[in-house]
């Protein structure tokens, strides 16, 4: 007897949860745009450009900096020094390819018409 009381007394409280849950659930939701306020493909290039250039310029620094400590302990080894080289130049390279971001991202903006 106490069994077909639980079992009822938990039966409408669940069916109370469910009710009392579907105003809550057909709530309209506002999701906020991940990409920012553009609305555009050359709002999103322009902002990808951006977001490249203001994680690649400090990046690029740190690889000067490495290469520079690289310089200074190679001691003489041509191994060495030749390391440091590489480490120099691709971070030059990538220094390059970050200042025609912007220069990219308006000729991609203006190729796609925008």
């Amino acid at each position: 007897m106490l069994k077909n009381k639980t079992t009822y007394l938990f039966s409408k409280i669940f069916f109370a949860i469910i009710i009392l849950a579907v105003p809550v659930v057909g709530r309209a939701v506002q999701i906020e745009n991940p990409l920012g306020e553009t609305t555009t493909i050359a709002g999103l290039v322009d902002n990808i450009a951006t977001f490249l250039i203001q994680i690649g310029i400090p990046i690029t620094t740190i690889m000067i900096l490495v290469a520079a400590i690289q310089f200074m302990f190679a001691g003489g080894s041509e191994k060495r020094v030749t390391t440091a080289r590489q480490t120099l130049t691709y971070a030059v390279i990538g220094l390059g390819v970050l200042l025609l971001a912007k220069g990219v991202s308006s000729v991609i903006t203006s190729f796609l018409g925008g």
